[in-house]
């Protein structure tokens, strides 16, 4: 996708698999892929630290990890917190707080990944933003989902989670929802 090099300016090419018998290759040295090479073999070296292809770096994985678990307490964290106060008010502020924290954490963890030049700043951007697009529209597509049970994806979607106690409460929501605006 992106034409550019690896911003790791030290990123040396290895692994047999990948190198076509040439263990190591120079940073200004462009790999030598075997010719009907198995990009799941190359995939899998990669998985078990065999390989090192310092090829596009588009899409950052490990914008992708931190963009998930920031996701993921900012969505449920309230729903079962990690400590709870006798005050309803020191609740909401400690909640607030570590919600701060997370997404100052997960800022921070971005600038280390675009200082270190593990990826360009435009790789840890649109990781952050489809990741999160595609958290949101999946989200927003299971609580629609048991509202068209005869199409396929929707309804693989509505089994998927039926048992999401979120998604319960919020059916519960929308039932009184539609009930208040029926009376």
């Amino acid at each position: 996708f992106t034409v550019l090099p690896n911003p790791a300016k030290n990123c040396v090419y290895s692994g047999d698999v990948f190198t076509d018998g040439h263990p190591l290759s120079t940073p200004d040295e462009p790999p030598r892929v075997r010719v009907g090479a198995n990009p799941w073999t190359i995939a899998f070296g990669v998985m078990i630290f065999q390989t090192k292809t310092c090829a596009d770096v588009l899409y950052s994985g490990h914008t992708l990890f931190i963009t998930i678990c920031a996701c993921i307490w900012h969505e449920y964290a309230h729903r079962s917190p990690l400590v709870t106060f006798r005050s309803e008010a020191l609740n909401a502020v400690s909640f607030v707080a570590l919600r701060v924290f997370v997404l100052c954490y997960a800022g921070f963890c971005y600038l280390v990944i675009i200082t270190t030049h593990f990826h360009y700043s435009d790789d840890v951007w649109f990781g952050f933003w489809m990741t999160l697009f595609v958290w949101r529209g999946y989200h927003s597509i299971v609580r629609i989902a048991p509202l068209y049970p005869r199409r396929p994806y929707y309804a693989f979607l509505a089994w998927l989670e039926r048992e999401a106690p979120d998604l319960a409460l919020w059916r519960r929501r929308m039932e009184k929802l539609q009930e208040v605006e029926e009376s």
